[in-house]
């Protein structure tokens, strides 16, 4: 769980270094971990990062189904409230 954690928390530097490859990597090993665990509350929070690293590279479609699959996730687990345009 720590190491899937660092993991998580890791993505955002390294995107902001412009090391996208390894901030992708970094968010896919998380994810395997956080799946192994049985964990979609994290995994939901993932999406979040994951989303970021598409969105600083102008992928905006890629981006946008990752932060999709975070506000799914997230109001599943309670943790946004449901937004009345969805």
């Amino acid at each position: 769980m720590e190491a899937a954690r660092t993991l998580s928390t890791s993505i955002q530097p390294l995107i902001l270094m412009g090391e996208y490859d390894r901030a992708y990597e970094a968010s896919e090993q998380a994810r395997q971990i956080f799946t192994q665990l049985g964990d979609p509350w994290r995994i939901a929070r993932l999406e979040i990062n994951a989303g970021n690293i598409f969105h600083r590279q102008d992928r905006f479609e890629e981006a946008l189904a990752h932060y999709e699959r975070a506000y799914a996730g997230m109001i599943e687990h309670r943790d946004v409230e449901a937004s009345p345009w969805c």
